[in-house]
């Protein structure tokens, strides 16, 4: 470039612009490098971060399926419990029916014994 007497600018006004414009550049430079460090520092956090939470959600996937497969187990193990408690209250229902039965012979017989009772007193009195 080539300067003529008659511009506004010299030779010595270009040169302290560019060196303005070059610590501005390294001013520029300087702070985009700590941003890019401070952003390799929140990349690194969050990459462990998610895959400490990836860890513990297979961990939790693990212990969902060892519940899962415990329960059919249990279930498979206890289906004769099951029968045998089935079996059991229909035992209680029928005993329930034998035991109202008997109450009801028993409370008959009662009155047969006091009929009877009633009827050898009054043949002794006769």
């Amino acid at each position: 470039m080539i300067i003529d007497k008659d511009s506004d600018i010299t030779l010595v006004e270009l040169h302290r612009s560019y060196l303005c414009h070059l610590d501005e550049a390294k001013l520029l430079s300087k702070k985009i490098l700590e941003c890019q460090e401070k952003l390799d520092v929140h990349i690194g956090k969050e990459s462990c971060l998610l895959k400490m939470q990836l860890r513990s959600q297979h961990q939790i996937m693990d212990k969902q399926r060892e519940l899962v497969d415990a329960v059919h187990r249990l279930s498979s193990e206890t289906i004769g419990l099951r029968e045998a408690w089935k079996a059991t209250q229909g035992t209680i229902k029928v005993g329930r029916v034998i035991g109202g039965f008997l109450k009801w012979v028993g409370g008959f017989g009662i009155v047969v014994a006091v009929v009877a009772w009633l009827s050898n007193a009054t043949k002794h009195i006769n």
